[in-house]
């Protein structure tokens, strides 16, 4: 199944790297949205996942979306993807 984070920061990380060791998914279905590029840059050398730093792009058609940020952000993350996120994506 195709995952989604939406940050990148190192709770991401260590989700990611619970997710791959764990075999529950691979590196190809896993794309992160971070804007910072060093952060994104380290993720995809790290662990082999894509990264951008488009939210929009990094949940685009993925079933499930696990939000990555520090509270404060969530209302403004939530905003940014509100219009883009469809019924069947569970978050």
């Amino acid at each position: 199944m195709r995952l989604s984070f939406v940050g990148g920061g190192t709770m991401a990380e260590a989700m990611i790297g619970g997710i791959l060791g764990k075999k529950l998914s691979q590196a190809s279905q896993i794309v992160v949205g971070e804007p910072v590029q060093n952060r994104h840059a380290y993720l995809r050398d790290q662990f082999g996942v894509a990264a951008t730093a488009s939210n929009a792009e990094a949940i685009a058609d993925a079933p499930m979306v696990i939000l990555a940020v520090k509270p404060q952000v969530i209302p403004v993350v939530l905003d940014e993807l509100r219009q883009l996120l469809s019924p069947n994506q569970t978050v």
